[in-house]
């Protein structure tokens, strides 16, 4: 099936020769979280049923919540903190974090064991 029968059911016409740029979703692990600012400390509370990770962050101001996020996954998982992209946020305490080059089993194994 080409690209030009998939994308003509969505209305997108697609020039010849140009093709999505989609990898192949096996750069890293991917998680949801649900956040909870103004804690008294940074920590992962528990991870319920579906996988979703629940944290308390210290952050009071909403621009910091990202990075402070990224830098507390990054010692926690054992990873840099340039590798963790926080692909939604805003204004909800719900965010989908990506760690980039690493497996999902490693990070499953991180959230059991503490």
């Amino acid at each position: 099936m080409g690209a030009h029968i998939w994308s003509d059911c969505i209305g997108v016409k697609l020039k010849p020769g140009n093709k999505p740029d989609f990898h192949d979703g096996r750069l890293g692990a991917a998680f949801a979280v649900r956040l909870k600012t103004h804690a008294k400390s940074c920590q992962v509370k528990k991870v319920d049923r579906e996988g979703t990770v629940y944290i308390n962050l210290i952050a009071d101001d909403a621009t910091e919540i990202d990075s402070q996020l990224r830098l507390f996954l990054g010692q926690f998982l054992g990873v840099k903190p340039d590798q963790i992209e926080i692909m939604s946020s805003g204004q909800t305490e719900a965010r989908l974090v990506m760690v980039l080059g690493v497996k999902p089993e490693d990070i499953d194994r991180c959230f059991k064991q503490k």
